[in-house]
C-alpha cells in the first residue's frame, strides 16, 4: 500500500471518479463509459498514474455496456430481466470495490473484464 501524501489528494479524487462514474450506466444506458473516457483523454497529462485507472475502468464498463446489451435483448423472451438484475448488482459493488482501492491509489482488477483498451 502506498502512503498518500497531500499531493497525491488529487489524483486520488480522479482515480476514484474515474472509477466511479461507471455507476452513471446505471441511471442512463452507456454513461458509463463516458467519465473513464473523459479522463483517459483529458487527465493523463496532468497525471500520468491514474492511465492504467481509467483503462482498468474503461475496459470493465465496455465489457458491462455488451453484457447489459445482451441481457437487453433477452428480454424478448423474459430471461434477460434476470440478467439485467444481476447485473445491476453486481456492478454495483464491483465498482465501489474498485473506488476503495481507488482511494489507496491501487489498481483493482475487474472480474469478468475484458481488454478492448490497451
Amino acid at each position: 500500500m502506498r502512503k498518500i501524501t497531500s499531493e497525491d489528494e488529487e489524483l486520488v479524487k480522479w482515480a476514484m471518479i474515474c472509477h466511479g462514474s461507471g455507476l452513471l450506466g446505471l441511471i442512463i444506458p452507456y454513461a458509463n463509459m463516458l467519465g473513464p473516457y473523459y479522463i483517459l483523454k483529458n487527465k493523463v497529462k496532468e497525471f500520468p498514474e491514474i492511465e492504467v485507472h481509467a483503462k482498468a475502468a474503461l475496459n470493465f464498463q465496455i465489457t458491462m455496456s455488451i453484457y447489459f446489451t445482451i441481457s437487453f435483448v433477452l428480454l424478448l423472451v423474459w430471461v434477460g430481466i434476470f440478467g439485467l438484475i444481476l447485473l445491476a448488482v453486481y456492478e454495483l459493488i464491483v465498482v465501489l470495490l474498485a473506488v476503495l482501492e481507488a482511494h489507496d491509489l491501487e489498481v483493482y482488477e475487474y472480474p469478468l473484464s475484458r481488454t478492448f483498451v490497451e
